[in-house]
């Protein structure tokens, strides 16, 4: 939080690929933690998350096919398995493997 503070980015006044690994990070914290930045009071972490998602090109990718979804592991569903949340897209991995 104390790294981005009010800044749009977190290296320089342009988007960085740290900036890519960050939301990355950030965006599954928020999804697995159920929206943990909104709820820990991190505002800027949020606003930084929230920005990058509605780029254009990240915006197209979240939800398109080509994203690949959580787990019930990782989403902390009782599950021991890495069993994804939905179906993956027809020859995204060998067929009829839906889990880990």
């Amino acid at each position: 939080e104390a790294l981005l503070g009010s800044k749009e980015y977190f290296v320089g006044d342009k988007l960085t690929y740290a900036d890519v690994g960050m939301f990355h990070s950030l965006h599954t914290l928020q999804e697995v933690g159920d929206k943990y930045l909104d709820r820990a009071g991190y505002k800027s972490l949020s606003a930084f998350v929230s920005r990058m998602a509605s780029l254009p090109s990240l915006s197209a990718y979240l939800s398109s096919e080509r994203r690949v979804p959580l787990t019930e592991k990782e989403l902390g569903k009782g599950s021991d398995k890495y069993i994804y949340t939905r179906p993956l897209p027809e020859g995204m991995i060998a067929e009829g493997k839906q889990e880990l």
